[in-house]
């Protein structure tokens, strides 16, 4: 009986434990990770405002990705018969 009685005592202890680590990550961790999460987004906003700022950004690709100023495209040129086997070409802006 009193093995018994250890084996509830220690099981109640361990889950004791457990719900008061929860209940301290869930108090800590929600307010550490915000910042965390705050931070990276500032750094990833520095970085493409970075990327930004290198490129003199010119003409729109088809997909929408601006290209830089240097880089020219000739669109839907044909390279069939069929009216559908057309593609865009980016070539420099200045033959070398």
């Amino acid at each position: 009986m009193n093995r018994e009685l250890k084996t509830k005592h220690s099981l109640f202890l361990a889950l004791l434990l457990v719900g008061l680590l929860g209940q301290f990550i869930s108090a800590f961790g929600g307010p550490l990770r915000d910042r965390i999460e705050e931070r990276l987004e500032s750094r990833r906003a520095a970085a493409q405002a970075e990327d930004t700022n290198e490129l003199d950004l010119g003409e729109q690709s088809a997909t929408g990705v601006r290209l830089p100023s240097n880089v020219r495209i000739e669109r839907d040129v044909s390279y069939g018969n069929d009216p559908q086997q057309r593609l865009d070409v980016y070539l420099p802006a200045q033959p070398a």
